[in-house]
């Protein structure tokens, strides 16, 4: 008998016992209690999923919007249970096995994992709902032991089974390994699920991966666990992690705190150095990397923040990442060479001007050269203040080059570099020494000519779901455009392209677009197209009749923008019938043996107005 027959059988009898007690109340004239008015009552009987009754099971049923049960019992030795004085509303009811060594998998009615997806009962006074019987499933387990390459166990290790079945989070479960590297997970239901080995503080430094042998969750393989199965086998041998160390002092000693220090590994995939940990230096300027795996490492020392003016650095005293010694860690061990001497930091100043005039706002910015990509590296930047005035602070002792850039500001200059060079190529050195200043590195910016530039505007039909294309206009030959898309005046994010497919949010809105001109030599300049009409809701309309001389076609145009008014046009074979432009039409003989189409045109106030056409019928008959 399946569970929902079950059930159907039990709320018959009790249907029928309660009839029975209501007839007998009913001719010995029994007035009901005034509780029995004010209140409600749930009833049930828990099973486990064998059928038999489940003892000991804690029932409590949990008012709407309240975080306190309004009624909990435990099921008696049949498994059944009475909620009593319940007040009338809705409810969600839970069920939880308080057995000395619970089997069974806690859930709410109906068969729902947490108390969100619950199904609710409304309990209404003076009546009982009955049989609110769930069937818990035996709770599954998990076992295994983990071990490191060399087989030799791990203790203390995080084990976690994570549910694959969306809404049944809540039936996670955890545990660590004991010294003999052995864990079990119990108390699971019945699904999928996938696990994952990580570190505990109490734990040897191990690397985390998923069983078995993946990366993440993704590539993890999935372990159906069935209502009271174990699944023997799940081990995992895990890769001792490696670490570096170290001490950041000055160049007399001192230790510094508060400088990051980052670890980037390369990725042969994307062919970058990517970031991978990071760790502050503590008081005694002592910092620790651990969890890596083993391998190469780039180290950066940023010490903007650091609590003494020294300057940031890669190991061992470079400027660029390119040029930084690499750092090489082994599996388990921690290598504790890694102890920079961070230089005092230095210093570039001077003036920027447009045409004689001190500039505010112009970005400033220091380059070093990077061998191994032959590019100049962009490492600090500031902006000129209110009299021209700049400084780049924090720089390591090398050599440097100084760009100025007023893109960003309503000056129409090019940028240019120290000293007055076009090209970064051409830029004259600025050599940084520990601790020093470099002053007068002063940039002199000139005007840029004018972009010729032209109103954008937008082609398309202004109907959710359809594209509409920005045209530019004529500008300046060889200008480059970018595009923002607007809805309503407010920027669509991601809608950067020169067409744009209206979606649902862009409903009822009107749609601009901003198209930026850039082109060497000129200034940039953006100019923003006219707001089209609101974007309406349309459909293609639909021919419902039957395609026959005599009979009678009618349009159906679907769903557009409420409010939306039609008119209609007919075609037959393509050419348009004359006066046929009512929603329904009667075939004649002139249609015969050709097909049948209508054209829906709707209008409304604001909005553009759309025409669609529908498919064509079969020949008329």
């Amino acid at each position: 008998m399946t569970s929902a027959h079950r059930r159907a059988a039990s709320g018959r009898v009790l249907g029928m016992l309660t009839t029975a007690v209501l007839t007998v109340a009913a001719l010995v004239g029994l007035a009901a209690p005034a509780s029995a008015v004010a209140t409600g009552t749930i009833t049930g009987t828990v099973w486990d999923d064998g059928g038999e009754p489940a003892a000991d099971v804690h029932v409590a049923a949990y008012a709407a919007g309240h975080s306190a049960p309004a009624a909990e019992v435990t099921t008696d030795d049949d498994g059944e249970y009475d909620l009593a004085g319940l007040e009338p509303g809705i409810y969600t009811v839970s069920f939880e096995s308080w057995a000395e060594e619970p089997t069974l998998v806690p859930e709410w009615w109906d068969d729902a994992p947490a108390r969100a997806a619950a199904t609710p009962i409304t309990v209404t006074a003076g009546v009982t709902t009955a049989d609110i019987s769930p069937y818990l499933s035996t709770s599954a387990a998990i076992e295994g032991r983990v071990s490191d390459a060399n087989d030799d166990p791990l203790a203390d290790v995080r084990v976690t089974a994570v549910p694959q079945m969306p809404g049944y989070e809540s039936w996670q479960r955890e545990t660590t390994t004991d010294a003999a590297g052995n864990y079990r997970i119990d108390g699971l239901g019945p699904g999928e699920y996938k696990v994952r080995f990580e570190a505990t503080d109490e734990s040897p430094s191990v690397l985390a991966e998923w069983w078995s042998d993946a990366g993440d969750s993704d590539e993890a393989t999935t372990i159906d666990a069935f209502s009271g199965s174990v699944i023997s086998g799940v081990d995992a041998q895990l890769t001792r992690a490696a670490a570096f160390s170290g001490v950041v002092t000055t160049a007399d000693g001192t230790p510094v705190s508060g400088v990051d220090v980052e670890a980037y590994s390369y990725d042969p995939l994307d062919d970058i150095w990517q970031y991978t940990a990071s760790v502050a230096t503590d008081v005694d300027g002592a910092y620790r990397i651990g969890g890596l795996v083993a391998g190469d490492y780039k180290v950066h020392f940023d010490a903007t923040y650091a609590d003494t003016a020294v300057a940031s650095q890669w190991w061992d005293a470079a400027l660029t990442r390119g040029a930084a010694t690499l750092v090489n860690v082994e599996a388990g061990k921690t290598n504790t060479t890694v102890s920079p001497v961070l230089a005092a930091a230095g210093r570039v100043s001077g003036v920027v001007s447009v045409r004689g005039v001190p500039a505010a706002g112009v970005t400033v910015t220091a380059y070093a050269y990077d061998a191994e990509s032959a590019a100049w590296d962009e490492l600090a930047e500031t902006t000129s203040g209110t009299a021209g005035a700049y400084a780049i602070a924090g720089l390591a002792p090398g050599t440097y080059r100084i760009g100025f850039d007023a893109s960003a500001t309503a000056y129409a200059v090019d940028a240019e570099w120290w000293k007055d060079a076009a090209t970064i190529a051409a830029a004259n050195d600025v050599v940084v020494t520990a601790g020093g200043t470099v002053s007068g590195i002063s940039g002199e910016l000139g005007q840029l000519a004018t972009l010729k530039s032209a109103t954008p505007t937008i082609s398309g039909t202004v109907a959710y779901g359809s594209t509409v294309t920005a045209k530019p206009g004529t500008w300046t030959s060889g200008t480059t455009f970018a595009y923002q898309w607007y809805a309503s005046g407010k920027a669509i994010s991601g809608a950067t392209k020169s067409t744009f497919t209206l979606a649902s949010a862009q409903k009822a809105k009107t749609i601009t677009v901003k198209v930026t001109g850039k082109k060497s030599g000129y200034t940039t300049v953006s100019k923003t197209s006219k707001a089209t009409a609101k974007v309406a809701t349309v459909a293609t309309p639909k021919i419902s009749g039957t395609a026959k001389v005599g009979k009678k076609l009618t349009a159906k145009p679907g769903t557009w923008t409420s409010g939306t008014k039609f008119t209609y046009q007919w075609y037959a074979g393509g050419k348009a019938i004359s006066k046929a432009t009512k929603s329904t039409f009667t075939l004649t003989r002139s249609q015969k043996g050709k097909t049948i189409t209508v054209k829906v045109t709707g209008k409304k106030s604001g909005y553009a107005t759309v025409a669609k056409t529908s498919r064509a019928t079969g020949k008329v008959k």
